[in-house]
C-alpha cells in the first residue's frame, strides 16, 4: 500500500520531525527539539519509510547542549543563593515569586522563562549578560540561505530632511 505525502509527514511528525522546507522536489525535515539542528532530506517522489526519531542527544524538549547551558546557569544561581546563606523560600519572598517556585526551578521540574531568570539573578545580586560566541551551524545556514532583499525600483531616493544627520 502506497502512503500519501500528508500521511507520511504525519508519521514523521510523530517521530519528532517537522517540515523545514520543500524545494525542487526535495523535502527537508528538521528535528523538533529546540536547539537541535539535525536535518534530513529526501526526494518527494520517493519518500520511502517514515524516518526514525532523531539520533542526536536531547534532554526534555531541548538539544542536550542547549539544556546543558541552562543547567549551568541554574547551578550558578544555586551556588550564589547558598553562598549568601539564603533558602529557596527567602529568594521566593525577596523576588515576589510564588511559594515553591525556586524549588521547582532548582529541581528542573520547571524551566524558567527569561524574565523569571532575570528576576532570580537580580534577587541574588547577579546580572545576566550576553557575550559574543561562535554562530551555530543552523544560524550560518540561515544566513547563507536567506533570499536576496527585494529592490524597489519604483521608489525615488529619499530626500534629505531638515533634521537628518549630514
Amino acid at each position: 500500500m502506497v502512503m500519501g505525502v500528508k500521511d507520511w509527514i504525519k508519521k514523521a511528525e510523530g517521530n519528532g520531525w517537522r517540515v523545514h522546507s520543500a524545494d525542487k522536489l526535495v523535502l527537508t525535515l528538521q528535528c523538533c527539539k529546540q536547539g537541535c539542528d539535525n536535518r534530513i532530506s529526501m526526494p518527494l517522489d520517493n519518500l520511502g519509510p517514515e524516518p526514525e526519531p532523531c539520533d542526536q542527544p536531547h534532554q526534555f524538549q531541548y538539544a542536550a547542549a542547549t539544556f546543558q547551558a541552562y543547567e549551568n546557569l541554574v547551578e550558578q544561581l544555586i551556588r550564589r543563593r547558598r553562598s549568601l546563606g539564603l533558602s529557596q523560600e527567602d529568594v521566593c519572598a525577596a523576588a515576589a515569586l510564588a511559594d515553591g517556585h525556586v524549588s521547582k526551578l532548582e529541581a528542573f521540574h520547571r524551566i524558567g522563562q527569561l524574565p523569571t531568570l532575570q528576576l532570580w539573578a537580580d534577587t541574588l545580586g547577579l546580572s545576566l549578560t550576553l557575550s559574543p560566541a561562535p554562530l551555530p551551524n543552523a544560524t550560518i545556514r540561515a544566513i547563507e540561505n536567506r533570499p536576496a532583499p527585494l529592490q524597489d525600483r519604483t521608489s525615488k531616493p529619499r530626500q534629505k530632511r531638515l533634521f537628518d544627520d549630514p
